[in-house]
């Protein structure tokens, strides 16, 4: 699995009197309402915990997406945690509770690679619509032989 470059992942954030949603990309940082910032560093395609221990169990399958976040405030030192998004109420990192909405973009590099080019997609749809046709008329032929 790769990740496109134009990937979006959906967030949000909840300050516990205010709620917020915004759009980011791995490596992006962003200052959020109380003036945190909120960096998504790292992402995992299919990430699963076992108690505290966090691993990556299927890298090839877009299973259970997980992003790592980091929060940094003026007024303690930065806090990161992994937020998954199987998580359907989120998980507290730091004074925020983060819940990925929704990842756009990414893709299998088997699925980009085998893509077939449009010319030939619409070469092999004109013969199958020409076959059928043939098909058809030959079909219509021999019944009206038999009457």
């Amino acid at each position: 699995m790769e990740i496109n470059p134009n990937h979006w992942i959906k967030i949000s954030v909840d300050f516990g009197n205010q709620k917020d949603t915004f759009y980011s990309k791995i490596g992006d940082t962003t200052r959020l309402r109380d003036g945190t910032l909120f960096s998504v560093l790292d992402f995992s395609p299919s990430l699963a915990s076992k108690g505290e221990q966090i691993y990556t169990f299927d890298p090839d399958s877009l299973l259970n997406p997980a992003c790592l976040i980091r929060l940094a405030s003026n007024f303690s030192n930065s806090d990161q945690g992994w937020v998954m998004a199987s998580q359907l109420d989120g998980k507290k990192v730091g004074h925020i509770n983060i819940k990925i909405d929704d990842i756009w973009g990414l893709e299998y590099t088997v699925i980009s690679v085998i893509r077939a080019p449009f010319n030939l997609v619409v070469i092999f749809l004109s013969l199958l619509t020409a076959g059928l046709g043939a098909l058809i008329l030959v079909r219509n032929k021999k019944c009206s032989h038999k009457n």
